[in-house]
C-alpha cells in the first residue's frame, strides 16, 4: 500500500495543484480520491459476487441475478453522488437480495431495473413510425398523452426482451397471453358498445384471462408483440 501512495502520491499532488492554481471545483473531487490496491479488478467483479451469492439464488440464473443486482446498485450509486441518499448498508444489500431472489422464483417474474428508469421523450424517435403512433396521430391524440403511451410501450418491449434474454419465459407462452387478452378486451369493448348502444349499461362482463405467472401484472403499457 505505501508503494502505491508514493506511486500515485505526486500524480494526486500535481492534479490537486493544478486545479488549485486555475480555481477549479474539482478540489473537492481530487481530496476525496482513496487508492485500494487491495480492491478486485473489474473483470473479476463477476465472478466474485457469484461466488458469494450462489447459494442465495435459483441454480443457473448467475446472468440474470447479476444484472438484477447490478441494476440496483446503479440506482444506488446515483443516489449517493447526487447526495439524496445518505449511506447504503449491509442490511440495504441483503433485503435487496432477498427481493431478487423472489423474483426468480418458478412463479413470478423479475422486472428488469431498465424498466424503472425514467425516460424523457428523446425515446419517441424509435417509435415515431410504428403503425400504434401514427394510428394515435391520426385521432390527434394530444402530446402528452401520446409521450405516455410511446413510454408505456418502450417499457413493455424492454421487460418483454429481458425475460426473452435470460430465457425466463418461452416466446410461446406470452404469445398465448397476448392473445388471450387481445381476445378478452375485444370482447368487452363489444359488450360496452352494445351496453351503450341498447342503454343497458348493467350486463356482465366478462373475466379477464388467466394470467398464472403474473404477466405484465408490474408493468404498465400497451402489449410489446408487433404492432
Amino acid at each position: 500500500m505505501r508503494q502505491v501512495h508514493r506511486r500515485a502520491g505526486p500524480l494526486i499532488n500535481g492534479v490537486r495543484s493544478s486545479l488549485t492554481s486555475t480555481k477549479l471545483p474539482g478540489v473537492e473531487l481530487v481530496d476525496r480520491i482513496i487508492i485500494d490496491d487491495g480492491s478486485l479488478p473489474a473483470a473479476h467483479i463477476d465472478k466474485e459476487l457469484v461466488r458469494t451469492f450462489r447459494y442465495a439464488y435459483p441454480t443457473g440464473r448467475d446472468e440474470v441475478f447479476l444484472h438484477l443486482l447490478k441494476g440496483w446498485w446503479s440506482g444506488v450509486s446515483v443516489r449517493l453522488l447526487s447526495r439524496t441518499l445518505e449511506a447504503v448498508t449491509g442490511q440495504d444489500l441483503i433485503v435487496q437480495v432477498t427481493e431478487i431472489t423472489d423474483q426468480l422464483k418458478s412463479d413470478t417474474l423479475p422486472v428488469d431495473p431498465l424498466v424503472m428508469q425514467e425516460h424523457d421523450e428523446s425515446i419517441s424517435d424509435l417509435y415515431k413510425d410504428r403503425p400504434f403512433v401514427q394510428q394515435l396521430l391520426w385521432i390527434a391524440l394530444e402530446d402528452n398523452r401520446l409521450w405516455k403511451a410511446i413510454r408505456d410501450y418502450h417499457r413493455s418491449f424492454t421487460q418483454r426482451s429481458f425475460w426473452l434474454r435470460h430465457q425466463l419465459l418461452a416466446e410461446t407462452e406470452l404469445d398465448r397471453f397476448a392473445f388471450r387478452l387481445h381476445d378478452e378486451w375485444g370482447a368487452n369493448l363489444r359488450l360496452a358498445s352494445s351496453s351503450h348502444e341498447t342503454g343497458r349499461a348493467d350486463r356482465p362482463r366478462r373475466s379477464r384471462p388467466r394470467n398464472p405467472r403474473g404477466i405484465g401484472a408490474r408493468v404498465a403499457g400497451p402489449s410489446a408483440g408487433p404492432l
